[in-house]
Parts: structure tokens; sequence; C-alpha cells
């Protein structure tokens, strides 16, 4: 029997990763004692949450399906990789600006809902409708 990957909504996973890197990147640049383990760790859970993220934006974007795989495994890896480079703690300050350009990579793989967009941009719209007032 196949395990099922608990998971929210295609907004809340992207949003739980892109707030998770934007604090790592902040502790990293303060580099404080114990902030690069504490790094680490995250970094670690936010890999556990790759396989709800691509469930998520599998759901979410019917037609885009099979790249979800290839980019949540582009993700993995990435994450992997920043682990692994913070053994040595000294490499801190190159990890936070990587997570800065996987954060870019994010922004145009891992799209905002653009049903939210659409509407937010339809509401600000004049209506078409007569406003009632005799002209």
């Amino acid at each position: 029997m196949s395990e099922c990957i608990p998971h929210g909504t295609y907004a809340e996973e992207r949003h739980f990763v892109m707030t998770t890197l934007y604090t790592l990147i902040r502790m990293l640049r303060d580099a404080a004692d114990g902030s690069v383990m504490m790094v680490v760790n995250s970094l670690k859970c936010l890999v556990l949450r790759v396989g709800g993220l691509r469930l998520a934006g599998q759901a979410y974007f019917k037609r885009d399906r099979s790249s979800w795989t290839a980019k949540c495994n582009e993700l993995s890896g990435r994450l992997t990789f920043f682990i692994d480079t913070l053994e040595d703690h000294s490499n801190a300050p190159r990890v936070a600006n990587d997570i800065e350009s996987l954060m870019l990579f994010l922004e145009f793989c891992f799209p905002k809902d653009p049903k939210c967009k659409a509407r937010s941009e339809r509401s600000a719209a004049p209506s078409p409708e007569p406003s009632g007032v005799d002209v």
C-alpha cells in the first residue's frame, strides 16, 4: 500500500518554501553561533516538504503535471547541495547568495497562483455596468 504524502494547497506549500528560504538567508548572513546548524535542519525539513509541493503543483496545474517531477527533483538536489556545502560553516555567506539565486528560480518555475492575480487585475478594472447616473 502506497503512503500518501500530506500536503497543503499549492499556495500554502509555495509560501512555506519561499518564507523559509528567505529566513534562512537572513540567518546565514547573521552567522551567529549555532545558526548554521539550524539552517541545515531547516533545509532537511524543506527537502521532506518538496514531495508535498510536487503533489500540490500537479493537482493545481493539471496541464503541466509531467514537468513538476523534474522541477521538484531540481529543487531537492539544490537543497541537498546546500546541506552538504554547509558542513564547512565558512561557506555560509556563499550559500546565502546561492539561496537567493534559488529563490529567483522558484519565482519563475513555481509561479504564484495565476487565478488570484487575474482576479485582482479584474477587480481593479472599471465596471462595464452603468453607474445608474442619468446623463
